[in-house]
């Protein structure tokens, strides 16, 4: 059994099929700016833009802020994208702890981080569940600071009733084939700033403005406005997602009913806890992660395996990896919750289409191997 699987029907393999037969597969093509509209529409904002990644998303979100010094505030229990978005537009990040019960940053500690040189903070919603971004934001308006909000996790998740997505400035989704709505590469940009998503449509089409051409004499050309970098997502794939979109809330339904049986299952076995989530909160269910206790991490994992449950433990904190240890030169001391969360977290298999019957046999190698 899988740790992760994206689900298809037929209605995404017609998807597929229909620009590829008309011969409309570019970037920036009619099925995207179809996604484009429906997902705006979708989380109630005014602007999405479709890229090849949710690490592009990021890195055009700094692209567009134009901050060209400085730090950004990152969580140290992250993918490496959300670092690094801001180190490759000039920005050094400095790392902040974590809630040890959900594993996204603490908002208790992001004010101890910040300096003169601090810029921006890099929320993230680990697993789906929403950070705690009313306290962020609070934080970023007290010392006028932006916010870029890493949605990668959580599309569909909601936080005190509304969309995430809808609650920062900038959020930055990821449709990769290991979330929720799946394209296999690509994600979303989303903006409320018109004048950032202006320049945004630009650099994500190596800074040619291809909405407007500029014409000269009885010829015509696309203007070179600005830097920028090949983020348009290709009309095959931009097509999937407005395919999967159809369907997004009933995936996620699906994954609700899964953790809840499994919750039910899992709770009160020695030696584990089941997912800890915020009464004001409605999460995707990206991810189903027990946290096993006494050093026993691996020993399950493995033992899982044996039992034909695949799993895995997931992010090194970032201070453990050579790029950024090299570079910030942290203490593993530095970091209690952050390090906690590596050594006791196990992914445990979750998509639409488990059954009950492979539900309760995740639950029974729980209980055999514990």
């Amino acid at each position: 059994m899988p740790v992760n699987a994206p689900y298809f029907d037929q209605a995404d393999e017609q998807a597929v099929v229909q620009p590829v037969r008309e011969g409309w597969v570019v970037g920036d093509g009619p099925k995207c700016r179809e996604f484009e509209e429906a997902f705006a529409d979708y989380l109630g904002v005014k602007y999405a833009l479709l890229t090849t990644s949710g690490t592009a998303a990021l890195d055009l979100a700094f692209m567009v802020l134009g901050i060209e010094k400085g730090e950004a505030i990152i969580p140290d229990f992250t993918f490496t994208s959300t670092g690094l978005a801001p180190i490759l537009n000039g920005l050094r990040v400095r790392l902040c702890d974590v809630d040890y019960k959900t594993a996204n940053i603490d908002p208790e500690l992001i004010e101890q981080h910040i300096t003169k040189e601090t810029r921006a903070i890099v929320p993230v919603d680990y697993a789906g569940q929403p950070c705690r971004i009313d306290q962020i934001m609070a934080i970023a308006r007290k010392h006028i600071l932006a916010v870029v909000h890493d949605t990668a996790q959580s599309c569909g998740s909601k936080f005190q009733g509304k969309l995430v997505g809808s609650q920062a400035p900038i959020s930055c989704f990821s449709f990769h084939a290991t979330k929720n709505l799946v394209t296999g590469e690509g994600g979303c940009l989303v903006l409320e700033d018109k004048k950032l998503a202006e320049k945004a449509y630009i650099m994500r089409e190596k800074g040619t403005n291809k909405r407007s051409m500029v014409t000269l004499g009885s010829a015509g050309y696309f203007e070179y406005q600005s830097k920028g970098n090949s983020y348009v997502q290709s009309n095959i794939l931009g097509s999937l997602a407005l395919s999967q979109l159809k369907k997004l809330d009933w995936m996620n339904d699906q994954r609700r009913r899964h953790a809840a049986h499994l919750n039910a299952g899992l709770d009160g076995i020695e030696g584990i806890e089941i997912p800890f989530i915020y009464d004001d909160v409605e999460t995707n269910w990206a991810i189903y992660a027990i946290r096993v206790k006494n050093d026993k991490l691996i020993e399950v994992r493995d033992a899982l395996r044996k039992e034909g449950i695949e799993c895995n433990t997931h992010y090194h904190p970032l201070h453990i990896n050579s790029y950024y240890k090299n570079m910030l030169k942290y203490k593993d001391e530095d970091f209690p919750n952050s390090n906690r969360v590596y050594k006791t977290l196990l992914r445990l298999p979750m998509y639409p289409q488990l059954t009950r019957e492979d539900l309760d046999d995740i639950i029974a190698a729980v209980k055999k191997v514990m």
